[in-house]
């Protein structure tokens, strides 16, 4: 019974892929994400949005720039995940790919702090907080966040 379910969900909802990227339930995500942004009147949750897939290019472009490879990417309800195609890399390229994240944050964050330099704005406060928050979150050691897989690398026998 739960087969049949499952193709006639899959056949009203498909998932749908370009190129390297796949969407997961796209019509829910759409519609969630349109509600949500609806409701957002300060603009606090796009910012977060925004950020949050910032965050994720940070890691794919630094996979593309040391293995000359785009990686499959998954878009869903439970965020963007990065798959490598089962490719094998050193520990050192790994941890590269892995601080990459929250190092764009960073470096987001530090853009918006120079820019209220110059003229203060509360989208520019939230940019720059957005970023960090989602920065120093990512860096906490909690699977399947980045800060556990650097210390799961760093701490990784040969």
């Amino acid at each position: 019974m739960w087969h049949r379910g499952q193709r006639i969900w899959q056949a009203l909802f498909p998932d749908i892929r370009f190129h390297h990227v796949r969407s997961r339930e796209p019509v829910f995500l759409l519609v969630f994400w349109l509600l949500v942004l609806w409701w957002d009147a300060n603009g606090w949750l796009l910012i977060s949005l925004i950020v949050s897939v910032l965050h994720e290019l940070g890691h794919i472009c630094m996979y593309y720039l040391l293995t000359g490879e785009c990686p499959d990417v998954s878009i869903g309800f439970s965020g963007i995940c990065m798959y490598t195609q089962r490719k094998w890399l050193s520990r050192r390229k790994e941890l590269l790919i892995t601080a990459a994240g929250p190092f764009t944050n960073g470096m987001l964050a530090y853009i918006g702090w120079l820019l209220m330099q110059q003229n203060a704005t509360f989208l520019r406060l939230g940019w720059v907080w957005a970023n960090i928050l989602i920065g120093l979150f990512n860096l906490l050691p909690i699977p399947p966040l980045d800060g556990w897989h650097m210390l799961y690398l760093l701490l990784k026998k040969q």
